[in-house]
């Protein structure tokens, strides 16, 4: 009965350890960054071949942020209010999957080097590919989600050099974009 117990006392910390391991905290400054690298499996030719290959086109609000750990790696599940559908499925609220994430026991920040981690209170327009689990996948990372700001769209922050990297190898320019006529041009290209 005590080796049970002890091994059942023992589960339980080992898993409350690994949950206590991921964190939504927004106060980071001092953590460590570990840079992940990617091989993106496919890069996309224009907007009309991302509009035709998403789910979903919408800007989205992120609220809330879900970081867990399976097989040794962390990812993040963002909740992310739909702020405006420009086209694909007609959903209020969607979960948008990440690999990466905050360790919070070791204080390090996992995410790859040219597709930075979501923020509670960022604001993207995102191209998406819905997953068999019901959340969703931004198209190739970094290429599928631009950053809203003063009615317009960017590309992710420029200031980091692997993002001005992965900008320079896109075939896709949207650098300040009008948020309407960006919108626009994409629901042409859906079917």
């Amino acid at each position: 009965m005590k080796k049970i117990t002890a091994t059942a006392i023992g589960s339980i910390m080992g898993l409350s350890l690994l949950m206590a391991g991921c964190s939504k905290t927004t106060s980071v400054e001092d953590y460590e960054r570990v840079p992940m690298s990617a091989s993106w499996a496919y890069g996309y030719s224009s907007i009309e071949e991302m509009t035709q290959s998403s789910d979903i086109v919408a800007i989205i609000k992120v609220t809330d942020s879900e970081c867990k750990s399976e097989n040794g790696t962390l990812y993040t599940t963002y909740t992310a209010q739909v702020e405006q559908l420009i086209c694909g499925n007609d959903e209020k609220e969607i979960k948008v999957y990440m690999t990466g994430g905050i360790d919070e026991s070791e204080k390090l920040i996992y995410e790859f080097d040219d597709d930075p981690l979501m923020q509670t209170g960022d604001e993207f327009l995102i191209f998406a590919r819905k997953n068999q689990s019901g959340t969703y996948t931004i198209l190739t990372g970094p290429e599928g989600r631009y950053v809203v700001k003063d009615d317009c769209v960017y590309p992710l922050n420029d200031e980091t050099v692997t993002v001005k990297s992965a900008k320079e190898r896109s075939k896709i320019s949207a650098d300040g974009e009008n948020i309407e006529d960006f919108a626009e041009l994409v629901k042409s290209y859906s079917t």
